[in-house]
């Protein structure tokens, strides 16, 4: 059979097809989405398949869509407090690295009384020198190390 001999009439409640004269209609128990509707008809067997989404949801769907929601906002909770922890551990991470830092200067300041003077490990700092030159610290000249040359 030629689809043309065919004429569908898709309406919100029913449906009216005419093929080769013969009236059939259906009607729907609740109205459809004319506009996303779709009918196939098959080349094969010629069997017609006449696909109709609902226009109003029903409670399975509305549950259906709510629980999807909830999932969604769960996994933005669940991103944040990932988020949250990271930067905790960054944050964490990174004051560890300061006090190493405050440590290891401490242990590189001069002991300028103590009469022990390494090069390679020790070197005065610009504060130090100032505090020195402006004789605000009392330094034996003889604890002090030898120029540099």
């Amino acid at each position: 059979m030629d689809t043309s001999s065919m004429n569908v009439d898709l309406q919100p409640l029913y449906v009216r097809m005419d093929i080769k004269g013969k009236i059939t209609q259906l009607t729907f128990e609740e109205e459809i989405m004319v506009e996303r509707s779709s009918l196939q008809r098959s080349s094969t067997t010629g069997s017609l398949k006449l696909i109709c989404p609902k226009a109003r949801i029903n409670e399975i769907e509305t549950r259906n869509m709510k629980y999807a929601k909830l999932k969604e906002e769960r996994a933005k909770e669940k991103a944040l407090l990932d988020l949250e922890k990271e930067q905790n551990e960054k944050s964490q991470l990174l004051e560890e690295k300061l006090k190493k830092l405050e440590v290891s200067k401490e242990e590189k300041k001069v002991d300028l009384k103590g009469g022990k003077w390494d090069l390679k490990e020790h070197k005065i700092e610009a504060s130090d020198a100032e505090l020195i030159k402006n004789n605000e610290i009392d330094v034996d000249e003889d604890d002090l190390p030898p120029p540099l040359l």
